[in-house]
């Protein structure tokens, strides 16, 4: 994945309420635990990975 693809990911979890850290295009610890928080609410395997697939469905 792209550094702009994680950017978008983790603006989108913020929006959403998650804390991702800094939004800085890195995948850190509090992304991951974002992404994992994520999955749980929607019912997905909570991998805590970063996925291209995921970032059409974080909207």
């Amino acid at each position: 994945m792209k550094r702009g693809d994680i950017w978008t990911m983790q603006e989108r979890l913020q929006a959403q309420g998650h804390d991702v850290g800094k939004v800085d295009g890195l995948i850190g610890f509090a992304t991951r635990t974002a992404i994992g928080e994520w999955q749980a609410r929607n019912r997905r395997a909570e991998t805590c990975v970063p996925d291209a697939a995921l970032i059409p469905m974080i909207r």
